[in-house]
This record gives structure tokens, C-alpha cells and sequence, in this order.
């Protein structure tokens, strides 16, 4: 092993992970990242082919400014926008992410490089996988190879190739099948490969400013869509710190403290609506209710009986007819109706027969003209051997005796006439008169019968109704008003359940929060752990004077650095994360947990973090090198980028990646051009 920059505490070999025995290399881990101008194998096609390894990984862009450069106006962009963040989103790009920058960065990469792709050689459980996927906008999906080489590809038949979703579902299953907890607690969801990459790799725009921020809107990244309390679930099931049984707990105490936040808001609104249906009811009856409880509804339904039974009392003094006496006067006016009707056929009938004694006499007298007398004959009948129809209609019909006989008949009918009585003519014609006459009043004093008949059924059966409506409107009251009781005592009922749920979900999430910090007390073998790699981490960049505090609970990660009292600053709470995420990596060597041992931090270092002290995080990941040196088992892969030089010991192959970048020269940024 050559030599390596140690300070105090490096010495102190319990604190740094053992490399399990169960599994060699890491889960998860990148050999090469190469981007080509096109789809070709040929030499010039190549952008740029960079080389990974399990253990530290370093992309350089060196700050080629020297002491001497630090005047105003000279160049000082050598070290930054170099390609440190476009490498980054590369790598995230072939583990899957659906975007390698943001929409301008993608905009100007493809602009340059219309055809370009990016080809991954990619080690799940140590199988060798080929993914390929391009950078422009194209209907080619992306694609993957398994068990080859990344130089043989472009010499295989394309049936050789196998879909995107089959290399991610490959990941998916190297670093989620031993997840104790599958599912978040607060949104549900199933926990996903992208859930972890976001954590694994940060955005550089997240600033590592906090524990749980994993990706900013301003990088266009994929939103994870899940809030705090899921992303530290999360967190704490890839630790192997949230078992099933915690996570149980955990989603039944948010669901209770829902359900008991619900119920007071809902509380208010039953005691309003009792109050208010109770002096409702109150103004109908006018009278003051008993109190609402058990004997409410029977003290109620015996008021709404009373007032009922005395309004129904009332209305049996009321006059009205009874179903028999109108029954009777029905009976009556139709009566009267058929003898109003038989009358007026009378008179019709005596009216017709003092028309045909007229004309009878008209005849008699001689003194018609021919026309006349024919016309008069016709409208005659034509006597006793015959019907009474007169000879026009009979004509109309077609009659065949009036057809065949009509000029006899006439003749004899005017004979007959000449011998006749006109004394008794004109007799009859006047009795006729007479009988009319009082056919006509009798007709007129008949139907005056009727009609007054009719106007008393009429009175008598609204008076009825009338009575039988008023009975069905006090009946219809009372129930109104019983239902208006019911309604009273139901919400009552529903205000006093809901405020005794209350009191049981108070004493439901007492237990459940008791539970909880139960089970957060129970310090497993995985936390106890996971807290000395984070105190040992700490301590070993910022001195062992200096103590951590780690608290977890379900609203997050509280993390801590203290010094004489509690440390606070930018750059703290970078170290805070950078610890932390380290740890995990930690804990991933020695097999603890689902971490996949795969970990990128993407320019760490802030601003007022000193030199000396970024560079410790460099010397700290050799030193996890070593320790897996000393078993032959490299597990881990740590990828960083930065601007300020690395120590000068870590300055070279294997540790640093190839090519150094450098934004002064087109050439040496990450894409070799100028976007």
C-alpha cells in the first residue's frame, strides 16, 4: 500500500468497517463512461472515455490560477463549469435517471452533438451490463447488453440487445430485494430505485444544505414526489433501522393522529347543528325541550302527541258532511239529472209533433204552391203504414218504398189531409202549444234542481276534503316535528361519539407514540453502528474534541456537532450530511443495511469550509480503502468532484479520474468543446 495521509484517529482500525464476507465488490458500481459523437466503434466518434474503479474515484477540474493571477479582470473560470456536474448527470443518466442536465444543458449539448451517446459499463452483483443510451431526441430507446464487453457491442446482432426496462429492473433487484420495508408510510408508495438514486447522488444545486434534500427544481430533475417523513423512512429502511414492525406502528400513529385531527375539526360543526335543530324545534312546538339524553325522543314524541291529539279534538267540533250524506246527495242530483234529461226529450219530441201539425195544416188550407206542398211532404212522415222517418230523409238513405212509391204516396197523403178536420188541426196545434209551453218550464225547473244539487255535492265534498286535509296536515306536523326530534338526538349522539373518540384517540396515539419511542429506543446492532462510523467520521475531520447527537423520529434526522456547546455554520452542515452519507456508505462495506455501496457527491466543498479540512474527506475514504485492502475486498465506490485540488498523495492514477478537467481550454472541459 503506498503511502498514505493519516492524522490522529486513523490509527484507530475498530472504527472502520470490516468489508463483509458475504458479498465481494460492490452491489452497484460503474466501470467506464464513454460518449461518442454517433453510434459507431470508430476511434473518432469517441468524446470522451473515462475510466472508473470500485474505492475513490476523483474528477479533477483544476484551478490553473496561481497567487500571482489574482488581479481583477484576469481569467478565473479554469476550475469551474468545466463538466463536473454534466459528468455527474451522465452517471445518473445511465443508473437510470430519465434526463442527463437541465433543459438548457440538454439543449446545448445536443445542439453540438445532434447524434451523441452515452454508453455505461455498468457491474450489478458482478455481472457485467452494457447500457447505451442517447442524447438526443430520437424514437431509439435506450438499450442494454448483459455478460458482454463494452468494445464487442457494436459487433453483435441487435437481437443481442435486451430493453432498458430489463437492466433496470436488474438494479432494482440488486439493491431493493433485501429491503425489510417495501413501502413508504405517508404516501403509500412502493419504495423505488429512484427514490435511492436521488439520495446516492445528490443535485450539486442541493448544496448538501440539508440531510433529507436530495434534488432542486432549478436542476430539472425528477421530482420524487414523497415528503419528509417518507424520505426518512426511506433513509432509515436502507440503513436496516426501520423494521416492519416500527413502520406498522408509525402508519397506524399517522392514521390515528389524521382520524383524531378529522374528528375536532368535524366536532364543532355536530354541537352547532344540535343547537340549532333544537331551538328550530323549540320555535315550532313553543315550548321549551327537555334536555337532550337518553329520555329525550319518548319526552318529545309524548309533547308531539299532545299538541297533535288536541289539534285533532278541535276539528271533530267542526262541522262537516259525512261519506253517507254525500253518498245521498250524489244519488239525488243524478236523479235529478234523468229527470231533467226524460223531461227535455219530451219536449223535443212534443216540439216536433207541433211542427208537423203545422205544416199538416198548411196543407189543409190549400194555399201553398206546388213547390211548397212538395217541400212540406217531404219533411212530413209518411203515416201509420209506414215509419215515421219523414220522405227527404228517407230519400237521402235510398229508402226503396220511398223511391218506388213517393208520388202515390203523396197523393194520398194530401187526399187524406183534404178530408181532414182543420178544426182539429188547429185544436191539436194548440193543446201541442200549450204542451210545449210547459214541457219547457218543466225542462227549465229540472235542470235549476240539478244544478243545485250539484253545487251542494260539490260544497259538501270540498268541506270534506278540506276536513280530511286539515287532519292530514296536523298528522304530517307531528311527524315533521318527530323527525326534526330525531334528527336532534342523532346528531347529539354523533357529537357526544365523535368527542369520545376524541378522548380514545388521545389515549390511542399516547399508546402509539409510547410504542414508537419504544422502539426507537431499542438500540439495534445497525444504529449503534451506523452512530459510531457517523461520531468516528465526524471526529475525523473536524477533531476528536468535538461529539455527535443523532435523533430519529418520524418527522426526520436530527443530526448534531458539538464543541463547547453546539456548532452551527455552512460549512457544519455540510460536514453533517457528508458524515452522514459517508456512514451509510460505511455501513454498506460491513453489510449493514441496503445501501448500495455506491455513493456521489458532486463539488462538496462550501465556501467557507477551509482547504485543509475539505481535503480530510479525500484522506478519509483512502483510509476506507485500506480497510478494505487488508480483506481483498473493495466494496464501495466513491465518486467526488471538485474544483479544489485534492492531497497532493491522491493527485494521480488510481485515484484520480482521466482527464483533469480545465474550463480555460475547450479541449479539456468534459465534452472537449465550448457548448
Amino acid at each position: 500500500m503506498s503511502a498514505q495521509r493519516r492524522f490522529p484517529g486513523m490509527n484507530d482500525v475498530a472504527n472502520y468497517p470490516i468489508p463483509t464476507k458475504t458479498r465481494t465488490g460492490p452491489v452497484l458500481w460503474i466501470r467506464r463512461l464513454v460518449v461518442l459523437r454517433n453510434f459507431s466503434p470508430d476511434e473518432d466518434q469517441v468524446i470522451r472515455d473515462i475510466t472508473l474503479r470500485p474505492g475513490l474515484n476523483i474528477l479533477w477540474a483544476k484551478s490553473n490560477m496561481t497567487p500571482e493571477e489574482d488581479q481583477l479582470f484576469s481569467d478565473g473560470l479554469s476550475g469551474h463549469a468545466a463538466g463536473k456536474t454534466t459528468f455527474v448527470r451522465l452517471v445518473r443518466y445511465i443508473l437510470g435517471d430519465p434526463t442527463f442536465g437541465n433543459a438548457d444543458q440538454m439543449q446545448a449539448i445536443r445542439r453540438v452533438f445532434p447524434n451523441a451517446w452515452v454508453l455505461g459499463d455498468v457491474v450489478i452483483n458482478q455481472q457485467n451490463w452494457i447500457v447505451c443510451r442517447p442524447l438526443r431526441i430520437t424514437t431509439i430507446d435506450s438499450f442494454a447488453f448483459s455478460n458482454v464487453s463494452l468494445d464487442s457491442i457494436f459487433t453483435l446482432d441487435t437481437s443481442s440487445r435486451v430493453e432498458f426496462s430489463t437492466y433496470q429492473d436488474a438494479v432494482k433487484d440488486a439493491t431493493l430485494s433485501q429491503l425489510e420495508v417495501r413501502t413508504l408510510p405517508i404516501s403509500r408508495k412502493e419504495i423505488d430505485w429512484d427514490h435511492v438514486l436521488a439520495w446516492l447522488s445528490r443535485d450539486q444545486e442541493c448544496r448538501l444544505g440539508h440531510l433529507l434534500s436530495w434534488r432542486a427544481p432549478r436542476s430539472d430533475s425528477p421530482s420524487l414526489q414523497i415528503d419528509v417523513a417518507d424520505r426518512t423512512a426511506l433513509v432509515r429502511a436502507l440503513l436496516g433501522f426501520l423494521d416492519i414492525g416500527e413502520q406498522k406502528v408509525s402508519t397506524r400513529h399517522e392514521k390515528l393522529k389524521q382520524e383524531q385531527k378529522a374528528a375536532r375539526k368535524n366536532l364543532p360543526s355536530l354541537r352547532y347543528f344540535v343547537k340549532q335543530e333544537r331551538e328550530n324545534l323549540e320555535k315550532i312546538l313553543g315550548q321549551q325541550l327537555p334536555a337532550l339524553g337518553a329520555m329525550f325522543l319518548p319526552s318529545v314524541n309524548q309533547l308531539i302527541t299532545s299538541l297533535k291529539a288536541k289539534k285533532l279534538e278541535s276539528k271533530k267540533n267542526a262541522k262537516y258532511p259525512s261519506a253517507d250524506a254525500i253518498a245521498q246527495l250524489e244519488g239525488q242530483w243524478k236523479a235529478a239529472i234523468e229527470k231533467a234529461a226524460s223531461a227535455e226529450q219530451q219536449h223535443k219530441d212534443t216540439e216536433r209533433q207541433l211542427t208537423d201539425a203545422s205544416k199538416e195544416l198548411e196543407l189543409a188550407d190549400g194555399k201553398v204552391t206546388p213547390e211548397r206542398r212538395s217541400q212540406i211532404l217531404a219533411d212530413l212522415p209518411l203515416g201509420r203504414r209506414f215509419c215515421n222517418v219523414p220522405l227527404r230523409e228517407a230519400q237521402e238513405h235510398k229508402c226503396p218504398l220511398a223511391a218506388a212509391h213517393i208520388s202515390d204516396l203523396a197523393e194520398r197523403r194530401a187526399a187524406n189531409q183534404e178530408e181532414a178536420d182543420i178544426l182539429a188541426l188547429r185544436k191539436r196545434i194548440s193543446t201541442l202549444t200549450d204542451k210545449l209551453k210547459s214541457k219547457h218550464r218543466e225542462v227549465t225547473q229540472l235542470k235549476g234542481q240539478a244544478d243545485a244539487l250539484y253545487a251542494q255535492l260539490t260544497k259538501a265534498r270540498t268541506t270534506l276534503l278540506d276536513h280530511a286535509a286539515s287532519v292530514a296536515k296536523i298528522q304530517s306536523e307531528a311527524e315533521h316535528q318527530f323527525t326534526l326530534a330525531q334528527r336532534a338526538f342523532s346528531a347529539w349522539e354523533s357529537a357526544n361519539q365523535c368527542e369520545k373518540r376524541i378522548k380514545e384517540l388521545s389515549a390511542e396515539i399516547e399508546t402509539s407514540r409510547e410504542q414508537l419511542a419504544g422502539l426507537r429506543k431499542i438500540q439495534t446492532t445497525n444504529l449503534k453502528r451506523f452512530k459510531e462510523f457517523f461520531n468516528h467520521i465526524v471526529q475525523a475531520l473536524l477533531g476528536r474534541e468535538v461529539s455527535t447527537k443523532m435523533v430519529l423520529s418520524g418527522k426526520g434526522i436530527e443530526l448534531g456537532i458539538e464543541r463547547h456547546g453546539d456548532c452551527s455554520s455552512v460549512a457544519i452542515d455540510t460536514i453533517k450530511v457528508i458524515a452522514f452519507d459517508l456512514a451509510a456508505l460505511c455501513a454498506s462495506i460491513e453489510g449493514v443495511g441496503s445501501f448500495p455501496g455506491m455513493l456521489i457527491h458532486d463539488g462538496p466543498r462550501e465556501a467557507d469550509m477551509a482547504a485543509g479540512l475539505y481535503k480530510r474527506i479525500f484522506s478519509y475514504v483512502r483510509q476506507l480503502e485500506a480497510a478494505c485492502e487488508k480483506q481483498n475486498n473493495m466494496n464501495f465506490q466513491y465518486i467526488i468532484t471538485t474544483t479544489e485540488p485534492p492531497p497532493d498523495d491522491l493527485q494521480c492514477s488510481p485515484w484520480l479520474i482521466n482527464p483533469i478537467l480545465d474550463a480555460a481550454k475547450a479541449e479539456s472541459r468534459l465534452l472537449g468543446v465550448n457548448l
